[in-house]
């Protein structure tokens, strides 16, 4: 037992000692220069690499801020901190077919739907852009577009692109549930035009807001036939709300929202008219209008995880001034 605590302060002493050394060191300045503390070189050290010595501890460059070549499923050229080009493209193959009565209509189809190239980017995380073409078709351009984002509850775009109306009409055909999109959005839906928008995001980013003005209302109402009319000058809105973005229950993602368009249409042949999924006409009015166009539309949208659940109403009048055989409206 003698030994065992013995050996016990002799540890301990040792564990004392040197704390005991090293503050002698300190107060006697002569003897901390005859035998300098081995600890004080390598504090220096790292005193000196804190202050940006050791160009191994530099902040390092992102790899973003670097220009060149970068594959992120597609390629993209990097020109610099928040400024990027990218390059895509799109092919869609379509095979379709349906029972048909008459016998001489093809019951099967095939053709490619979509054969589209894209470039778009940002400039110093400031000002986003796109151009997107079809190679082949009559409406070859696209969306072509240049979008100032620099601040989120505010942003100004212009160029060609979507009307804010409809969820359907608006969600990219890549993140579509089904292979095509509703009659109501392909038809009604006023889809592009020429004009300028102004849209951001309020109440930390629960409400989404859109309003542009257009020079037509939309390239869907448009037809060939130079007798049907269109709308000219359009004034379009789009509010979309999640009261429910902040919560972690299954109602985060419920969204709800309206839109409307307004404009004037000249003295003409109705321009909109009912097709197929497979673009054939069944609808073909021949109603003589003039007046104000008014479309009016209610989406709700809910993904509570493996299912969701999406619906919109859209409601599209015409005025029929002065078409009766007295003069009088319709």
């Amino acid at each position: 037992m003698a030994t065992r605590l013995s050996g016990a302060w002799i540890l301990l002493a040792g564990l004392m000692l040197p704390p005991c050394a090293v503050a002698q060191t300190e107060r006697n300045p002569e003897t901390s220069r005859e035998q300098p503390d081995p600890l004080r070189p390598r504090a220096r050290a790292r005193v000196g690499e804190s202050e940006g010595q050791s160009p191994s501890d530099k902040p390092k460059k992102k790899r973003d801020d670097d220009a060149g070549f970068r594959w992120k499923g597609y390629p993209s050229l990097l020109l610099g901190k928040g400024t990027h080009i990218d390059f895509r493209a799109r092919v869609q193959f379509d095979v379709r077919h349906f029972d048909s009565t008459a016998g001489d209509t093809e019951s099967a189809d095939s053709d490619f739907a979509r054969r589209r190239i894209a470039i778009e980017g940002e400039i110093r995380n400031v000002v986003a852009f796109e151009v997107d073409a079809e190679i082949e078709g009559e409406n070859r351009w696209r969306d072509v577009y240049a979008n100032y984002q620099q601040f989120g509850y505010v942003q100004v775009q212009g160029g060609q692109f979507k009307l804010p109306f409809s969820m359907d009409e608006n969600t990219s055909p890549t993140n579509l549930d089904f292979v095509y999109r509703s009659l109501a959005a392909r038809v009604l839906a006023p889809g592009r035009d020429r004009g300028v928008m102004v849209h951001g995001r309020l109440l930390d980013r629960s409400v989404r807001y859109e309003l542009g003005i257009f020079d037509q209302d939309g390239r869907n109402a448009r037809t060939r036939n130079p007798e049907r009319v269109s709308g000219g000058r359009t004034l379009a809105a789009r509010v979309v709300a999640q009261p429910f973005r902040k919560s972690k229950s299954i109602a985060a993602d419920l969204q709800a929202g309206l839109a409307f368009t307004s404009s004037d249409v000249g003295i003409g042949l109705h321009s909109l008219r009912g097709l197929t999924t497979f673009e054939e006409t069944f609808f073909d009015p021949a109603l003589w209008v003039q007046g104000r166009r008014q479309r009016t539309g209610f989406e709700l949208r809910w993904r509570p995880g493996p299912f969701s659940f999406k619906s919109e109403y859209i409601r599209v009048t015409t005025e029929r001034r002065g078409q009766s055989v007295e003069d009088t409206d319709l």
